[in-house]
């Protein structure tokens, strides 16, 4: 998967609470390797510098329209956006004036990256590169343009982009961000080979928290049949993103798009959910006919189909409401499993996931039944459940001691 979120130091702007900003990099004495000129950053810190030019007014008052527009993203103030094209409109009277000017396209850029404006982004800082190809910023830029080109398709020079940005940046985490990205286009080129040496080196530049590396070496090793190496990787994962959402969250997006179907696929198959598996290995299929992967991703299918269909339904209890009645609510545990177990199981299987249960008491027996949330089942059985317990429970006696509602959850599961 590509991540596309990144805090970096193109950065000009105050961050949200809780997030906090890389410290401005020190820029070195002159004439050192390494020489940069003075970043938005620097400039949202520093004391106001005399202005020796009515260029450089401009300028000035381009970038604290654009620190005024970041600083408002909190509050969605809905002048953010005026401010920004105002910024922008100064930026461009700049690059006709004086169209040399690196440090005009890079905030041109810039501001064009916060009105997810692609096409203005790009060729502000194409151009860049163009004026000064080993410009200070060159690590960011090239996050957010390598995403870009891999949104649409270009995975060729998404890679280039990716490493341009590896060979430039220190910063290890930036390094092994690229990589990961860098990885997933290399894949959509049909390297996967290429592909699984650079997750390799993201997960050893980033040890820690980096699902996104171990994700895409579970993939990559699986598709090159090292069934081992992919159950390692994916047992890694797992560790450090038990709930998928590393697959599933909003700063992720898979090219093709429907490989994410062979990376949940996968996960749900080494957190033992075979029927969840099955369904999304038909989905890959579904969206992907023609993937060189598809022939592999049938194999899988093929073996998980007798083992689902051997399966058998459990139900367990998660969590009582008052606790000390969690004895008392095993009844319901084996009604709940028995109606579960007699829904009829369609292309996708029998689906597994939690349902939370309200018991309504009058006088120690049950006289209500409803099912008030919880995750998977709850959403597609809910009714077919609630229509199913309601009969097999009215009246059932349940020593509460006088406690009018009982709340509880149960985990749905097919096991072997």
């Amino acid at each position: 998967m590509i991540r596309t979120a990144w805090i970096a130091g193109l950065v000009l702007v105050a961050l949200p609470a809780g997030r906090a900003a890389r410290a401005a990099p020190t820029a070195p004495p002159p004439g050192l390797r390494g020489e940069r000129a003075p970043s938005l950053s620097d400039f949202s810190r520093r004391p106001p510098q005399p202005i020796p030019s009515t260029g450089d007014a401009r300028l000035a008052q381009a970038q604290a329209a654009i620190r005024e527009a970041g600083e408002r993203v909190r509050l969605m103030a809905p002048d953010r956006r005026l401010l920004l094209l105002r910024a922008q409109r100064l930026l461009l009277d700049l690059t006709r004036e004086t169209p040399r000017r690196a440090r005009v396209w890079y905030t041109l850029g810039y501001a064009a990256h916060l009105l997810r404006d692609d096409d203005a982004m790009l060729r502000a800082w194409t151009r860049v590169w163009e004026l000064d190809p080993d410009h200070w910023d060159t690590p960011d830029m090239s996050f957010a343009v390598g995403v870009v080109y891999a949104k649409r398709g270009d995975h060729a020079a998404s890679v280039r982009v990716y490493r341009k940005g590896m060979a430039a940046t220190p910063d290890l985490d930036l390094r092994g961000l690229l990589a990961s990205n860098c990885a997933e286009s290399t894949m959509a080129l049909g390297d996967v080979p290429a592909a699984l040496r650079l997750y390799e080196a993201s997960a050893r530049l980033r040890p820690r928290q980096n699902s996104a590396a171990y994700w895409g070496i579970m993939v990559a090793s699986d598709r090159l049949s090292r069934s081992l190496a992919a159950e390692q990787a994916a047992h890694v994962a797992l560790a450090i993103d038990p709930t998928l959402r590393g697959l599933t969250g909003p700063d992720v997006f898979f090219v093709p798009p429907g490989d994410v179907h062979y990376y949940l696929a996968l996960a749900r198959e080494h957190q033992g959910r075979l029927a969840e598996a099955a369904a999304e290995w038909r989905r890959f299929l579904a969206a992907l006919p023609r993937s060189p992967h598809a022939t592999r991703a049938s194999e899988h299918l093929l073996r998980l189909r007798g083992a689902v269909a051997a399966l058998r339904p459990r139900a367990t209890q998660r969590w009582v409401d008052p606790f000390h009645l969690r004895l008392a609510v095993a009844p319901v545990t084996a009604e709940l499993q028995r109606c579960w177990a007699a829904q009829r199981r369609g292309a996708e299987g029998l689906p597994e996931g939690r349902i939370r249960l309200r018991l309504t008491l009058q006088r120690d027996h049950l006289v209500r039944v409803d099912a008030t949330g919880g995750q998977g089942p709850a959403l597609r059985l809910r009714a077919a459940l609630e229509h199913c317990l309601r009969p097999r429970l009215q009246n059932r006696r349940i020593a509460a001691f006088g406690r009018a509602t009982i709340d509880a959850e149960f985990e749905l599961e097919l096991i072997p």
